[in-house]
């Protein structure tokens, strides 16, 4: 849901958000784009850390840290590709779970390193 809300932030003039969803070998992905303001390389690298926002002081700026560290804990991966003035993407990748022979999923079993 951060990631959805991010993009709508980034977008005050309005523009398209695309959410897509796909199986790669191993792990699930999840890709969420928007045709917002983008980041600069800067705001990247820094994007994922706690506390940092560039909404201003009404935001805690915890949101992609807390889907990071999220995303981490299942053994997964996020990725942020952006662009300046043409818009973000983030990418969430987490490894398939594996079904037991009493219906439960088991990711641990299923756990794999992440592509790239």
């Amino acid at each position: 849901m951060n990631l959805v809300l991010n993009a709508i932030d980034a977008m005050p003039e309005g523009g398209r958000a695309t959410i897509r969803t796909w199986v790669d070998g191993a792990r699930v992905r999840c890709a969420v784009s928007d045709t917002g303001v983008g980041m600069s390389d800067e705001v990247r690298r820094r994007a994922l850390q706690p506390f940092f926002t560039t909404k201003g002081p009404k935001r805690t700026g915890l949101g992609l840290s807390v889907a990071y560290g999220a995303v981490q804990r299942y053994g997964g991966a996020l990725e942020i590709d952006s662009v300046p003035e043409r818009g973000t993407t983030v990418t969430i990748s987490l490894p398939v779970a594996v079904l037991r022979s009493d219906g439960e999923g088991d990711l641990e079993s299923a756990a794999v390193p992440a592509a790239g």
